[in-house]
């Protein structure tokens, strides 16, 4: 069956990888606390709103992998975008805030309009 819901205390730093992947998740709301979240944290979900907290500053490789988000807000505390972050999903457009030095070129699926801000 796998998790539908799970709640993400203001004391977790870093979400490690494959953590949740895997399961039934639909939201999630990354706190302000978290730094990193990290390889496939949250692949193969069913994820269609994600909210990420003001001090995340990794996106690891396929952390969103094969869900089905369809807009992402990046915040400015991001540094690095990974391969495969946010491919397999429905998002046609993002905006990336100038703050991103490493953007993996396929961190989306090929057809997203990636804008920079």
């Amino acid at each position: 069956m796998g998790l539908v819901n799970v709640t993400i205390g203001n004391s977790v730093t870093e979400i490690h990888g494959l953590a949740f992947a895997e399961n039934r998740l639909t939201n999630i709301i990354i706190p302000n606390s978290v730094g990193m979240i990290r390889y496939s944290a949250f692949a193969n979900n069913q994820l269609t709103n994600v909210t990420l907290g003001n001090s995340v500053r990794l996106i690891d490789m396929g952390a969103f992998y094969n869900n089905k988000l369809s807009n992402i807000t990046i915040p400015n505390s991001v540094k690095r975008i990974d391969s495969n972050a946010f491919a397999e999903n429905k998002i046609t457009n993002v905006t990336i805030p100038d703050t991103v030095r490493i953007l993996a070129t396929n961190a989306f699926d090929d057809h997203v309009t990636i804008t920079r801000r």
